[in-house]
């Protein structure tokens, strides 16, 4: 019977086999790499077995692709699977595709069943993070974020601790299709003894160890190979898949961009041309906090301040005196400024609003040391000058252009401009008597806020209480997006004395992001002032980051931020102003804000 059985089995695969054969061999090998990286993505996130806990993941990805590449048929591949993955990963199934699944194992209510807890994605605990990772009964494994020694462990590092309440029954399975004729079963819970690294494992551990140490080339590898590349995407598209909290609020189809980003990635590159690789991952799932840096490369700033105006790249500050703000920027290093825009919108991720600041930004910012030739246009005439990526980025954070008023000042009698990207609360603190008595109030919230300013400035013009849920951690309880329940937060601020009673207006635009934007979320929301401008960027929740087994660091947003009401949308696209306002290359030039000039008017009533 047995014998028939796996007959039965072979021929199945033999025939599927053979039109495999005849595929194309790029599409091939990514459906075979794509296969080990589903596998790949759940068992290192999800399975709860303690020897998936010393296993370098990042070396395993390179190695595990290797692996798949060689694979000389699916038949072999499954047994690829099977002897990456069964000896370090207790109770893992790799099946074909249209062999069923054995019984699933009874429902057990034994508390002392080992499950990963996540809120949001994580790769241990840290004390001061946004987001946890930790296997209950476990104690916490510190995340690759350092712990200072003298800061006291949250009960969640012990053993016994948890980070939410635990599920009501266990033995619980993902069974899910891997490709490739394939299909897969992981324990997502297990019993102790099975949890425990046995003599076999152990053994397993210390061969795939010298495995990889002879396989896999060092991270800063030039070129990199092909595995390399693939295990960077593999590595990269698992952590979106699984953790990213902003799929409920897009229609990409995440699971059909694994195999082109494969085939992207199958080829020697350098270091440069990976990263618009993974940067073009990036872009594809909307995030305006989402960058890719690699760890190799330092960078540092142009002494000068760009940003989008009329889809011109415009100088609007500058610490070198070969340019001036009111500069167009026509050529980059010989390349038309528009071609060289084009070529950059497509790489970088958010919404349609902050794409030209995340061009810019990546404009600004280049190989420490490096040089940039620029041809701009200044009174009709064209010059060509030379600037050095020489200087510190939080250094021009302070810059502004020559139009905007001092950080604090009284524009007219009785009206005040304070820009909370200039000044921090101690700062404004002198001037909040003069504030409450003042007829009205311009902020501008067009850059990021410093220190505790916003929730100052929000408390001053608040009449109530808040208590708005508007930021929301998941609670995962099983890969491809299994959420058990949301840890949702908000900031409950109360008012206070003196209230800023006048009549109160927000700056804002496309750069806006992320912290400014949870200011602007309560001027909206809470009905606090009338907002003038452009959209803002769409992005905001606190960021996360991962790092690729190439050493290419990736910052996303980590937990998802909606309207004030707990639900509605925030994501894209951003605080939408009641009054439109947007700069010009004529009105820069010509020493006019022409944004802030619109607030004043409709501040006084105009």
């Amino acid at each position: 019977m047995n014998m028939l059985r796996t007959l039965g089995l072979l021929l199945p695969l033999a025939c599927a086999s053979a039109a495999w054969a005849d595929a194309d061999p790029g599409q091939r090998q990514a459906e075979q790499v794509a296969a080990f990286a589903r596998l790949y993505g759940v068992v290192r996130y999800f399975h709860p077995g303690d020897a998936t806990q010393e296993v370098d993941w990042n070396r395993f990805a390179v190695y595990g692709v290797q692996q798949a590449q060689a694979a000389p048929d699916r038949a072999a591949l499954g047994q690829i699977l099977r002897e990456l993955f069964v000896p370090i990963a207790a109770g893992v199934q790799v099946l074909p595709e249209n062999e069923p699944y054995p019984p699933a194992p009874a429902p057990d209510h034994d508390t002392s069943r080992i499950t990963w807890q996540h809120a949001g994605y994580a790769d241990g605990v840290d004390r001061d993070a946004a987001y946890q990772a930790k296997r209950t009964h476990r104690a916490g494994r510190p995340s690759s974020l350092p712990l200072s020694p003298e800061s006291a462990k949250p009960p969640y590092m012990r053993a016994e601790g948890v980070l939410y309440p635990l599920q009501a029954n266990y033995g619980k399975v993902a069974d899910f299709p891997l490709g490739d004729g394939w299909k897969a079963r992981v324990p997502l819970d297990l019993a102790p003894a099975e949890a425990t690294i046995t003599a076999a494992q152990r053994d397993a551990l210390a061969t795939l160890a010298a495995r990889m140490q002879q396989a896999v080339p060092a991270a800063d590898a030039t070129p990199l190979t092909p595995a390399q590349r693939e295990a960077d995407v593999l590595v990269a598209w698992n952590v979106y898949r699984h953790f990213y909290p902003y799929w409920v609020d897009l229609t990409t189809d995440w699971d059909s961009q694994l195999l082109p980003l494969l085939r992207d990635a199958n080829h020697p590159a350098d270091r440069a041309e990976q990263r618009d690789t993974l940067r073009r991952l990036v872009a594809l799932v909307q995030d305006g906090h989402g960058g890719v840096s690699d760890k190799h490369l330092q960078r540092s700033a142009l002494p000068v301040w760009l940003e989008p105006i009329e889809g011109q790249i415009v100088i609007t500050a500058s610490r070198d005196a070969s340019v001036q703000p009111g500069d167009r920027i026509m050529t980059i290093d010989g390349e038309p400024a528009q071609h060289w825009m084009e070529r950059q919108l497509a790489l970088v991720s958010g919404s349609p609003q902050f794409h030209p600041w995340q061009a810019v930004r990546e404009l600004m910012l280049g190989p420490k040391g490096g040089a940039l030739a620029l041809q701009v246009e200044r009174q009709g005439k064209t010059l060509d000058v030379v600037l050095h990526y020489d200087t510190q980025y939080r250094d021009l954070l302070g810059m502004t252009d020559a139009t905007r008023p001092a950080p604090i000042a009284e524009v007219k009698p009785h009206t005040w401009y304070v820009d909370l990207s200039r000044v921090e609360s101690k700062d404004l603190q002198p001037y909040v008597e003069r504030l409450a008595h003042a007829e009205a109030i311009v902020f501008d919230m067009r850059g990021y806020p410093k220190g505790d300013i916003g929730p100052f400035v929000l408390t001053h013009l608040l009449r109530q209480d808040e208590h708005a849920k508007w930021m929301h951690v998941n609670r995962y309880s099983g890969p491809f997006e299994q959420v058990a329940s949301t840890d949702d937060q908000g900031w409950d601020l109360k008012p206070a004395a003196p209230r800023f009673g006048g009549r109160i207006a927000f700056l804002c635009g496309g750069g806006a992001i992320s912290y400014a934007e949870s200011v602007l979320g309560y001027v909206a929301d809470e009905h606090l002032a009338t907002i003038v401008g452009t959209p803002s960027a769409g992005t905001n929740g606190n960021i996360q980051r991962f790092v690729t087994p190439s050493d290419y660091s990736i910052v996303f947003t980590g937990m998802r931020t909606t309207r004030h009401d707990g639900h509605s949308r925030y994501h894209l696209i951003g605080a939408v102003p009641s009054v439109g306002a947007a700069p010009t290359l004529a009105g820069f030039r010509a020493g006019h804000d022409e944004v802030l000039e619109r607030a004043l008017q409709v501040v006084a009533g105009r």
